[in-house]
């Protein structure tokens, strides 16, 4: 019988911690169901740019780029190398060539030789 007790109160102890993290995980929003704030807050890293895309420099060119406005102002230069930054669009791989000035996005980014790299870009809702 105590082994029971001991059983139930291990389970309601389990219950009582997991329920509650759950239920906030169900109701946070996947990244490409944000709007741009919600992004920018919930995913605040030092290798991360939030913002709008200012410029783009054509991929054929020597060193191809793109420009990143942030919330703040600031404007970052991403290199991207087409055969390793990946582009997405709603969860889905996308072509480079539908990457268009005005559009929000989230760069996950490395610094390599004093430049800022871009890994992968996720076009977002605006």
């Amino acid at each position: 019988m105590k082994r029971y007790a001991w059983i139930l109160a291990a389970t309601a102890l389990f219950a009582a911690c997991a329920l509650p993290v759950h239920a906030e995980d169900k109701d946070a929003a996947k990244p490409d169901q944000m709007t741009n704030k919600e992004a920018a807050k919930s995913f605040e890293a030092d290798n991360a740019v939030f913002g709008t895309v200012t410029a783009t420099q054509d991929l054929s060119a020597a060193e191809p780029s793109i420009t990143v406005k942030t919330a703040q102002g600031d404007e970052k230069t991403l290199q991207v190398d087409p055969q390793v930054t990946k582009l997405f669009r709603e969860g889905k791989e996308a072509d480079w060539k539908d990457l268009k000035t005005g559009e929000s996005v989230r760069a996950t980014t490395e610094k390599r030789d004093g430049k800022w790299f871009a890994l992968s870009i996720q076009c977002m809702k605006a």
